[in-house]
This record gives structure tokens, C-alpha cells and sequence, in this order.
């Protein structure tokens, strides 16, 4: 049976999925005028979009980096490392959207388990590349 060619990609980056998700939901959420008003844009908003967006992009550029060298690794790793602490930014940065601009609840626990998932994703995909490249670790 034919892999459909938007499965394929799909699976190859498996790993990436609750980081995209994340970041759409995020950009998504915060382009909704009616939440989050124009005028507070550069408050928190632009923080929002920027940090959700760093989740992913970081870990789509780590995946990238063929690691041969030890400066390789280095850069994987801190891109993995960059990728993950975004979450916990993203996280810390609902907080405040929350009681800035009167979230819900049940809006901001939705929003938390999809940046949780994600941040839990990276964090074994950058376990699994330590134990995957144990000589350039070292």
C-alpha cells in the first residue's frame, strides 16, 4: 500500500507534531481580536506568538544539524535546549496573558497540556540524541 505523500511527511517528523501544534494553536489564539485586543498587542501578545514560534522553529532547525563534530552537537544541543526552555517561557507567559486579558480557565489548561506535550516530546528526542551520539557527547 502507498504511503500518501502528506502521511509521509507527517511521519518523518513525528517528533515535531506537538510543537507545530502548539505553536499554530498559539498564533492562532492570539490573532483572535476579540481575546486578545489590538491596542494591548505589544504587551504580551507578540511575546506569545514569538516564543511558540521558537519552540518549533528551533527544534526543526536542531533536526537539520547533521551532528559529526563535537561543534555540531554543541549547536544541536543548543538549539534542543532552546526549543524546550521556550515552552516553559510560553508557559510562564499564559500566566500572565491569564490575568491580563481575563482568560479561561479551561482555555489556558487546554493551551498548558498542548505546550506540556510538546515540551515532554523535546525533552525525550533530546534524551534519545545524547545516547544516539555518545561519542561526540562525551
Amino acid at each position: 500500500m502507498a504511503v500518501v505523500k502528506g502521511d509521509q511527511e507527517d511521519n518523518i517528523y513525528t517528533k515535531f507534531l506537538a510543537a507545530r501544534k502548539v505553536s499554530a494553536y498559539t498564533i492562532k489564539i492570539c490573532s483572535n481580536q476579540k481575546i486578545f485586543l489590538p491596542e494591548f498587542k505589544g504587551a504580551v501578545v507578540d511575546d506569545l506568538i514569538e516564543t511558540a514560534k521558537r519552540i518549533f522553529i528551533d527544534a526543526w532547525e536542531a533536526n537539520d544539524i547533521r551532528v559529526e563534530t563535537a561543534q555540531d552537537w554543541e549547536d544541536r544541543e543548543r538549539l534542543e535546549r532552546s526549543s524546550i526552555r521556550a515552552c516553559n517561557r510560553l508557559l510562564a507567559l499564559m500566566q500572565i496573558a491569564k490575568t491580563v486579558y481575563h482568560l479561561r480557565s479551561s482555555k489556558i489548561k487546554y493551551w498548558g497540556e498542548l505546550t506540556k506535550t510538546a515540551r515532554e516530546d523535546l525533552k525525550t528526542w533530546h534524551t534519545g540524541d545524547k545516547k544516539r551520539y555518545p561519542k561526540v557527547v562525551g
